[in-house]
C-alpha cells in the first residue's frame, strides 16, 4: 500500500496451545520442523500441515513488504498494463468474459486419423460426379419450416439432391441429420461415419438414413442402391400430329 511494490509475502501466525507462545511461522521453524520457542517442542514438520501437532493451531495471518518492511492486514489488488505500464484496481477495469473450449478424446483421435478428409472421400466424389452429380461442399439450405440447414456435402443432379453429413459414431449426429431431413422433403441423407460405433448402422436403418464407412467394403452398393430410387423428373411426350392431305380426285 506504500510504495507499490508486487515483491510481497504471506505471514501466518501461530500459537502453542500448550504454553500459549504466540508469533510467526518463521519463528517456530528451525530446518525444516516447526520447534515451539518457549518450550522446545517438536509440533511437526515445517511444510506438511497433515503432521502438526493437535497443540499447534493458526490463529491468523498478515502480510509483509519485501522492500521496506512494512507489514499490512490485506494487499492492495491492482492490474499492470505491460503495454502502457499503467496500474489500475477493480473499480476501473474493463471485464470480459473469455470461454475455454476443449474437445473430445475421440475428437483428438478423429484428428489424428482423419485429418485428410478429402482424400477420403475422393472415391465417393469420383462415383457421384461419374453419375452426372454436381457436388458442392458446406451448403446451406432453406427447408420447408423456413430455417437454414447446413450439410458438409451435397450432391445434385437433374433435381433429386442426396444430403451429406460427417459424424464420429455419434447418434446426436444421425438425430440431427433426420430433424434437417424432415425439414426437406423430397431429398435422400446420407451420414458418412468416421466413428467406431457399430450400432449407428442399425439405428440409421430405423430413420432410413444410410450409414456410410467408407474404410468399409461395399459402400459403393449403398450408395448406387440409393440413387436408383431416385426420382427422376418425367420427360415432357411430344405429341405428334398427323397431316393429311387432300386428295385429288
Amino acid at each position: 500500500p506504500i510504495d507499490r511494490s508486487i515483491f510481497i509475502k504471506k505471514v501466518t501466525l501461530l500459537q502453542h496451545v500448550t504454553d500459549g507462545f504466540q508469533g510467526e511461522k518463521e519463528v517456530f521453524e528451525k530446518e525444516d520442523r516447526l520447534i515451539c520457542p518457549q518450550c522446545g517442542g517438536d509440533l511437526g514438520h515445517a511444510h506438511d500441515s497433515a503432521t502438526h501437532d493437535e497443540t499447534l493451531r493458526e490463529i491468523g495471518f498478515s502480510f509483509e513488504c519485501e522492500k521496506n518492511g512494512h507489514k499490512f492486514e490485506r494487499p492492495l489488488v491492482l492490474h499492470f498494463c505491460p503495454d502502457c505500464g499503467s496500474m489500475f484496481d477493480y473499480k476501473t477495469a474493463r471485464y470480459v468474459s473469455l470461454y475455454a473450449y476443449s474437445i473430445t478424446e475421440k475428437t483428438k483421435k478423429f484428428l489424428r486419423e482423419n485429418l485428410d478428409i478429402e482424400t477420403k472421400l475422393a472415391p465417393l466424389i469420383q462415383l457421384l460426379e461419374s453419375g452426372g452429380f454436381k457436388i458442392s461442399n458446406n451448403v446451406g439450405i432453406s427447408g420447408v419450416s423456413g430455417s437454414s440447414h447446413m450439410f458438409d456435402l451435397t450432391a445434385e443432379r437433374n433435381g433429386s439432391t442426396i444430403l451429406f453429413d460427417y459424424g464420429l459414431g455419434d447418434s446426436n449426429k444421425l438425430v440431427s441429420l433426420l430433424g434437417k431431413k424432415m425439414d426437406l422433403p423430397g431429398r435422400e441423407a446420407v451420414l458418412i461415419d468416421f466413428g467406431e460405433d457399430s450400432e449407428l448402422e442399425n439405428l440409421g436403418k430405423v430413420y432410413n438414413i444410410p450409414i456410410l464407412e467408407m474404410e468399409q467394403e461395399g459402400w459403393e452398393g449403398i450408395i448406387t442402391d440409393l440413387i436408383s430410387t431416385l426420382k427422376e423428373p418425367p420427360k415432357k411426350s411430344v405429341q405428334r400430329r398427323r397431316l393429311w392431305g387432300k386428295s385429288n380426285e
